[in-house]
């Protein structure tokens, strides 16, 4: 049975994998501050997106939305911004949110956009 950084991973590569798909490059994966570490940073057609995967076995306790408290979210917005300031960049960005759930042979991507708004912050 894989440990739950080896699941977390793969999770995050399944996100990865589908931002391609859908067009997007990735930018940085598992990019870390003192603060937070972002999973994924990705640019597309809707500028910079900070993406952070959260998986579950079930949604039986709560979806990977859920996980995302006050504390985790200010966490991320420095991530993002340190990423931005570090890498010149001034475009747009906004902090997306993705739930993985299943098992890593049958599992579900739940794709929120926009969960957090970086240019309102």
């Amino acid at each position: 049975m894989p440990s739950t950084t080896e699941t977390g991973r793969w999770a995050e590569q399944q996100v990865a994998n589908l931002i391609v798909r859908r067009g997007g490059v990735i930018l940085a994966q598992n990019w870390r501050t003192r603060w937070s570490e972002i999973d994924i940073v990705a640019t597309g057609r809707y500028g910079i997106r900070f993406i952070e995967v959260k998986y579950r076995r079930s949604t039986l306790y709560g979806s990977g939305f859920e996980a995302i408290l006050p504390d985790k979210r200010q966490r991320l917005v420095r991530a993002a911004r340190a990423w931005l300031m570090i890498n010149g960049r001034s475009d747009g960005w906004a902090i997306d949110v993705v739930s993985v759930f299943g098992s890593t042979k049958q599992f579900e991507i739940e794709y929120m956009a926009n969960a957090i708004q970086g240019d309102t912050l």
